[in-house]
């Protein structure tokens, strides 16, 4: 039997925070589910606070360590007859930058051995000094913001052949930047380079680079993110890369108009930012 004093301390602390308390069950249980874009072994800090009928305050705090990268990974935390007051997640012992790291937070009311309802308490990127709060913290789509930019170095493909961006798996990515050196024969012709876009195998875009290239020549063929109005410089061309969210399996690769046995490209290097689906 619950006493009186104990009684009033549960009603003052339920009316302290009457807009945010949350009840739930002893069946009930929250399911945590984070996403990283680029880096494994990242620890996130879990801290959930309930205030039980009783009238005690409980905190359940775990650290869950991330090892899978572009994988969602769940983690459930059992809940108590209560009221759910706090909900922080955090990741304050790893150098992680905003917009790699994304956390979900859902009720499941019921129990596992019947349907579960799964209602959406709060969602967003987590880093090093920034996490998801409920309440009071503001939820973000996993689409909305940028991630970490990478640079990769692809493989050089040999005379004659071109080079390709594969795709970036089940995540979706922005290519802000290309840098290529082509580097054309002896063999008389004006190439024309594109770099383009496609998706199982079916071109959906090409861009055209800004100027063409002669035999016997080296330029480096630059691709910028929303590039326009630059005009060619010297060694160095200019490609102009849509200002849009790659959809998955997006393979990018040159092509190049009479491009010749003995042209080859090498010095490759592409920036990507790596992004979520929209999760939430």
């Amino acid at each position: 039997m619950v006493s009186e004093a104990a009684s009033v301390k549960r009603e003052r602390l339920i009316s302290q925070s009457v807009d945010s308390a949350l009840y739930v069950s002893a069946g009930d249980s929250l399911l945590v589910s984070l996403w990283q874009t680029t880096i494994g072994g990242v620890t996130v800090s879990v801290n959930v606070r309930l205030l039980l009928t009783t009238g005690e305050i409980v905190s359940v705090n775990r650290d869950v360590v991330l090892s899978a990268v572009a994988t969602r990974q769940d983690f459930t935390f059992p809940l108590y007859d209560g009221w759910l007051i706090q909900i922080c997640v955090l990741a304050p012992l790893s150098a992680i930058a905003y917009g790699v790291l994304f956390g979900r937070v859902d009720l499941l009311q019921g129990s596992v051995l019947v349907v579960q309802r799964r209602n959406l308490v709060t969602a967003g990127y987590i880093s090093s000094s920034r996490g998801i709060v409920w309440p009071g913290g503001q939820m973000e789509d996993s689409g909305d913001p940028d991630g970490d930019m990478i640079i990769t170095t692809r493989a050089n493909p040999g005379a004659g052949n071109q080079w390709t961006n594969p795709a970036a798996g089940s995540d979706r990515v922005q290519l802000r930047g290309v840098s290529a050196l082509l580097t054309t024969s002896a063999t008389v012709a004006t190439r024309q380079v594109y770099f383009k876009y496609s998706v199982g195998g079916t071109e959906i875009f090409r861009s055209p680079a800004n100027g063409t290239q002669l035999a016997s020549l080296a330029r480096t063929y630059v691709g910028l993110w929303g590039l326009s109005g630059i005009a060619a410089a010297g060694a160095f061309i200019f490609v102009a890369l849509p200002m849009i969210r790659q959809p998955a399996l997006c393979v990018v690769d040159s092509a190049v108009d009479n491009m010749q046995a003995g042209d080859t490209w090498t010095l490759i290097q592409v920036s990507e930012v790596p992004l979520l689906s929209s999760l939430v």
